[in-house]
């Protein structure tokens, strides 16, 4: 757990991970241990738009990733028998709330199943006060309205591989 975090860390840049099911969060905090890394600040928590406790599910009890906070409408839901759908409930929060970074250059990798508009909505102050760099995984059913927000927030996309896309909000 934490392949980008710990990857990042060797640029002495300082690194904020968000891991709300807790197995994998002890996995990255063993990693970040096993590795000597100072600055990585590990969360045990979702990041999302409320501060709560939700429910997180995956279609297979055995799978460490893929997670998604659970939502009645998710279309991804129908493509499983919700008696093989294991679910754990997790904590999220908002990342204004545990952030407090302005004017700073930041990288930010957002991976969430379809929670990504619930996200950059908490992560509003955050990506109006600071130079930053999106890798944002967007599946077809919400490019349309991921991108939308992204561009009303004077973002603009400057690279996508497959299902990856990378916006920013400023200019070299």
């Amino acid at each position: 757990m934490g392949f980008y975090s710990i990857n990042l860390s060797k640029k002495k840049l300082d690194i904020y991970a968000f891991e709300p099911i807790v197995e994998n969060f002890n996995q990255l905090k063993k990693n970040i241990l096993i590795n000597k890394i100072y600055n990585i600040e590990a969360y045990n928590c979702a990041l999302s738009n409320i501060k709560r406790s939700a429910t997180m599910w995956v279609p297979d009890k055995d799978r460490t990733g893929g997670f998604a906070i659970y939502n009645k409408n998710d279309e991804a839901l129908t493509k499983y028998s919700i008696k093989n759908i294991s679910k754990r409930v997790i904590q999220s929060d908002i990342g204004d709330d545990l952030l407090d970074i302005k004017n700073s250059a930041i990288a930010i990798k957002i991976d969430v199943e379809r929670h990504e508009e619930e996200v950059l909505y908490g992560i509003n102050k955050l990506l109006e006060n600071n130079k930053i760099v999106i890798q944002i995984e967007i599946f077809d059913e919400r490019k349309k309205q991921i991108f939308d927000l992204l561009k009303n927030k004077n973002y603009y996309l400057i690279h996508s591989i497959k299902k990856d896309y990378y916006f920013t909000n400023y200019k070299n």
